[in-house]
């Protein structure tokens, strides 16, 4: 009986993880986002599990307040995928953090050498 309720689960949980990445693929970031969201705290332990990792596989580190509360969830199976999640999120956070501060750094360096080459062509 304890095999039969065990496959049962590994079979919702494939359902729901099919189910949220489909929604976590989907058209347009905000509502597949919300929902996602919203999936992390539903009262179904394979819900949120499978939500968390739709938005770790989304790759949105908007979505990073969210995971991060799983972290203190009762499923251990839900813990640790919110805890990989944060650190996939976090890791895609610094990365576009990292990327915004060279295109900034490269467009002063720029300009800097831009009014350099200005102001020697004018002597």
């Amino acid at each position: 009986m304890e095999a039969v309720r065990a496959w049962k689960k590994t079979k919702q949980f494939a359902d729901a993880r099919g189910s949220c990445e489909g929604v976590g693929l989907g058209p347009g970031p905000a509502p597949a986002g919300r929902a996602l969201s919203k999936a992390t705290s539903d009262t179904d332990w394979v819900v949120r599990a499978a939500a968390i990792q739709a938005i770790a596989k989304r790759g949105d580190p908007t979505l990073l307040p969210d995971v991060s509360q799983a972290m203190s969830d009762k499923k251990d199976i839900v813990r640790f995928s919110a805890a990989a999640a944060v650190l996939h999120l976090t890791c895609i956070a610094e990365e576009k953090k990292a990327e915004a501060m060279d295109e900034r750094g490269t467009d002063a360096h720029e300009r800097l050498f831009s009014s350099e080459r200005k102001g020697g062509q004018n002597r």
